[in-house]
């Protein structure tokens, strides 16, 4: 867990101040508030959502869709086909050496604008 309340053994972690249910990414972009998370921010693949979020500073964590309007698109074929298909995590495994051999996951990437 991180150190967020600073109780702990060194500094507060990287990911105390994200949004909920999302990876910070900004220590790869110069410290950028850039964050990745599942499409539309769902925590349906999540299999731990309390577990996620374990360790957050709660004074300023927060659920991103409390502050923004998401609509997904719709009315073309590139919005509609596949679709909830298109954002589940895919694993094929050969089953006499247990290589993976193919593998897909969809991923956001979001980035805060004060």
């Amino acid at each position: 867990l991180e150190n967020c309340d600073g109780a702990g053994k060194g500094s507060p972690g990287i990911d105390c101040k994200t949004p909920l249910s999302t990876a910070y990414m900004g220590h790869k972009l110069s410290g950028a508030p850039v964050f990745a998370s599942l499409p539309m921010f769902s925590p349906v693949g999540l299999e731990d959502v309390d577990g996620t979020n374990a360790g957050h500073d709660n004074s300023s964590a927060y659920d991103p869709l409390d502050r923004i309007s998401l609509e997904q698109c719709t009315g073309n074929s590139w919005c509609d086909e596949g679709r909830p298909e298109r954002f589940r995590a895919l694993l094929k495994i050969e089953p006499e050496s247990g290589k993976t051999f193919h593998g897909s996951i969809a991923a956001q990437i979001n980035v805060r604008v004060a």
